[in-house]
């Protein structure tokens, strides 16, 4: 199932990608005077057609991977072109308005990524809570006594590396996602200081674990420091 939606995920995004593509050559050629024959979405058996007023042909073909726009061009030797539709060709246009039609796809799909960038900063994406799994018995986190279904709502940096007494104050900073957690900790165990954690377990209390830098695993590249600290994220469905 998984696959299928994959792949008509894959399918839209693409049509979406080169009907702007398209659509960007297509803005150009009319601006510039250019006779569009075609406006094409798709390869293969036309599923639907229309023929609109400026006798433009839009079509939407069998296969949805790619697209095209076909211009009056006296370089087409299959065209035959009226010396009254002359002025409306391609090839007639000055050298300026064939490179403007030329470059508007990749500029359309510039655009189009702007717009994309542009609404998922205002509205922002969907981040992972900081809810964690059961940890290995052999690491920090569960010597500790994390247990795993717990919510790690807060982080506090520790002053010293041989600080012992736990959290130097009651304020932590928030902890809004997983990714912003997973950054805080590479952080700590690269720079080998420790941190403490508060903790919110599954029944809504709260709770404060304290990672020493004498006690976090070292760095090294023949194993996963993350996998031996043991916080690691709960695996969603």
């Amino acid at each position: 199932m998984q696959a299928f939606i994959t792949l008509g995920t894959f399918i839209i995004t693409l049509g979406v990608l080169v009907s702007f593509h398209e659509f960007g050559h297509f803005v150009a050629a009319r601006a510039c005077g250019v006779r569009v024959l075609r406006f094409a979405i798709g390869f293969g058996k036309p599923l639907f057609t229309y023929c609109a007023k400026n006798k433009t042909e839009w079509v939407i073909a069998a296969i949805p991977l790619g697209g095209y726009v076909k211009l009056l061009d006296g370089r087409d030797k299959t065209q035959d072109i009226a010396p009254n539709e002359q002025i409306h060709a391609f090839d007639q246009k000055p050298p300026w308005q064939r490179s403007l039609i030329v470059a508007a796809g990749p500029l359309a799909n510039f655009l189009l990524a702007i717009i994309l960038f542009s609404t998922i900063y205002m509205s922002g994406a969907p981040q992972l809570p900081a809810v964690l799994q059961t940890p290995p018995d052999s690491s920090l986190a569960f010597k500790l006594g994390v247990t795993g279904g717990e919510q790690i709502v807060g982080w506090q940096v520790l002053e010293s590396k041989t600080q012992s007494l736990g959290p130097i104050s009651d304020e932590f900073e928030p902890v809004l996602s997983w990714n912003a957690l997973r950054w805080l900790l590479m952080d700590a165990l690269a720079g080998e200081y420790g941190f403490a954690l508060q903790l919110k377990a599954p029944d809504g209390n709260l709770m404060v674990k304290t990672f020493l830098a004498e006690d976090l695993p070292p760095m090294r590249q023949d194993s996963d420091p993350m996998l031996r600290l043991g916080l690691l994220l709960k695996p969603t469905l």
